[in-house]
C-alpha cells in the first residue's frame, strides 16, 4: 500500500455547532462507541470528553491523533450508513460528510514518490530558511513553503522544457511559470526565487549532466520500442535520474492547486501521514 498525505483545514463554527452535536449523538456507531471499541488502550489516551471540549471551543487544537479518529470514524460511518455504496465512492462521500461538518480535507497524495519528493522539497526548505514546518502550522506559514516550491519547480520545468522537451509548444507554458513567479516576486521582495535558485544552483551540474545522458535512454526506448527488454543497469540508473527531476518538476502543479485553495483560508493547516 502507498503511503498517503491528508492536508486539512477547518471551519470552526461549523465545527462547533454540526460537528459538535453530531459526535455527542447516541446512535447507532456513535463516535463515543468508536473510541471505545478501537482506542481504548490507546497510548496516546484518546478521550472522548476531551475532543469534543476541543471541538466545542476551538477545532484547530486537535491533536494529529485526534484528528485521525475522527477521520476513520468518518470512514467506517460512511460504509455503515450507505452498506451499498460502491467502494470507489466511499473516499469522495467521506470528504464531502466531513467537509459538511467543518473538517476539509482539501488536498492528498496518494503516490509514494511524489509524497516523498514533497517531503524533500519542504527539508530543504526548513533548511534553507532554519526554520520547521510542523505537521500543524499556520496556512501563511505553508503558503511561504508554497511559495518557495512554486519558484524551485517552475525554474526547474523552465530548464526541463529547454534541455529535454526542447519544443516551442512549451512556450506558453514558461511564460505562465514566469508570471507566476515575478508575481510572488513583487510580494516578497524575490526572497523565495533567491532560495529557489540557490538551491538550484546546488543541483546545476547534476541536472546538467543528467540531460547530457538523457539521449542514450531515449535511444534505447526507442530502439526496443514494442519489444519486451530489461534495461541495462547503466541506463536504468540515467532513467532513474531522468524519473527523479521530472517528478519534482511536476510538483509545481501540485503547489499550485495548494497555495489556491487555501489562498482565502486564514487558520491552521494539519497533515495527516498515513505510512
Amino acid at each position: 500500500m502507498s503511503e498517503q498525505l491528508y492536508f486539512f483545514k477547518f471551519d470552526k463554527e461549523i465545527a462547533s455547532n454540526k460537528l459538535s452535536t453530531l459526535i455527542k449523538e447516541d446512535a447507532n456507531f456513535s463516535y463515543k462507541q468508536y473510541l471505545s471499541e478501537n482506542h481504548s488502550n490507546n497510548k496516546k489516551n484518546l478521550q472522548f470528553n476531551t475532543i469534543v471540549s476541543k471541538i466545542d471551543n476551538n477545532i484547530e487544537l486537535l491533536s494529529t491523533e485526534e484528528l485521525w479518529s475522527l477521520y476513520f470514524w468518518f470512514s467506517e460511518r460512511t460504509e455503515k450508513l450507505k452498506p451499498n455504496i460502491e467502494y470507489f465512492s466511499i473516499a469522495g462521500k467521506t470528504h464531502e460528510e466531513m467537509r459538511n461538518y467543518g473538517l476539509d480535507l482539501f488536498y492528498e497524495f496518494t503516490t509514494t514518490s511524489q509524497l516523498r519528493y514533497f517531503y524533500n522539497l519542504l527539508g530543504d526548505y526548513d533548511s534553507l530558511t532554519d526554520q520547521w514546518i510542523e505537521d500543524s502550522c499556520v496556512s501563511d506559514e505553508l503558503n511561504g513553503f508554497l511559495n518557495y516550491a512554486i519558484c524551485y519547480c517552475g525554474e526547474l520545468t523552465i530548464f526541463l522544457n529547454k534541455y529535454y522537451y526542447k519544443s516551442h509548444d512549451t512556450d506558453d507554458e514558461n511564460l505562465h511559470i514566469a508570471q507566476l513567479i515575478n508575481d510572488i516576486n513583487s510580494k516578497s521582495n524575490s526572497y523565495f526565487h533567491k532560495l529557489a535558485l540557490s538551491e538550484l544552483e546546488r543541483s546545476k551540474e547534476y541536472n546538467n549532466e543528467t540531460m547530457q545522458l538523457v539521449p542514450k535512454v531515449i535511444e534505447f526506448r526507442q530502439a526496443n520500442d514494442g519489444k519486451s527488454y530489461e534495461m541495462p543497469m547503466e541506463l536504468y540508473e540515467i532513467e532513474k535520474r531522468e524519473s527523479k527531476i521530472i517528478s519534482v518538476a511536476c510538483l509545481l502543479d501540485t503547489a499550485i492547486s495548494l497555495k489556491e485553495e487555501i489562498k482565502n483560508y486564514n487558520g491552521q493547516i494539519v497533515r495527516l501521514h498515513a505510512y
